[in-house]
């Protein structure tokens, strides 16, 4: 079967024991409690309107993960299988497509180095999450390969649908947003995501007309 667990088992006894702590330590590059807080210092202290396109495309990522999660309902690997705490469903991925989107957007918008030079910086973070989804034996090969694709398709429709428009991208977030909680029945989770997509919609508008209100002020 597609997500057989001996596939897991193999990567398992293909790694070192004492590489586990490593991996313990990129999956977090994937975990929200890290890409939000980094959001949030690049927003202050590096350039606003490059983090806001990041974060559009996050938040994108993150409803889209819950609504497919809930939607599919599909369990994780086995607990006994699991090297670190994991709950919640499997399929897809959610640090697989949070560790595109983030590392993908932010390779559109810095401007260090080259072009390819940070595609690379970014697959290689990227693929270094999933792998370690699959290490830790709290995600199928399957779940994080339908990750990075969700994860990839959204940078593709954000670039050339969307044009990298924030605006629209936190709108396409909110429906997906409210589509979650109609997949998971109005849970918490879908709508405190709910929440933070429409006040970051509310947070851009008022920046923009106030942008807007400056310039007719000139």
């Amino acid at each position: 079967m597609i997500r057989g667990i001996g596939l897991i088992q193999t990567i398992q006894q293909l790694i070192p024991q004492a590489l586990i702590p490593l991996f313990i330590v990129i999956t977090y590059l994937g975990s929200v409690w890290v890409i939000l807080p980094g959001l949030v210092f690049l927003y202050w202290l590096w350039d606003a309107d490059r983090t806001a396109f990041v974060g559009s495309v996050v938040l994108t990522g993150f409803a889209l993960t819950l609504t497919l999660k809930n939607l599919f309902a599909l369990p994780r690997p086995p607990a006994s299988l699991h090297l670190m705490y994991a709950a919640g469903y499997g399929f897809p991925s959610g640090h697989s497509v949070d560790a595109t989107v983030t590392y993908g957007s932010l390779a559109m918008v810095v401007r260090a180095g080259k072009r390819w030079q940070r595609s690379v910086a970014a697959s290689l973070l990227i693929g270094l999450v999933a792998l370690s989804r699959v290490v830790l034996g709290v995600h199928y090969p399957i779940d994080v390969i339908v990750g990075i694709a969700l994860g990839l398709g959204t940078l593709i429709v954000v670039s050339y649908v969307f044009d990298r428009n924030v605006l629209y991208i936190l709108i396409s977030a909110m429906v997906v947003a409210v589509l979650g909680i109609v997949v998971t029945h109005g849970d918490l989770e879908s709508l405190v995501l709910f929440g933070g997509v429409g006040s970051a919609l509310l947070g851009w508008v008022w920046k923009e007309r106030q942008a807007e209100r400056g310039h007719t002020d000139v």
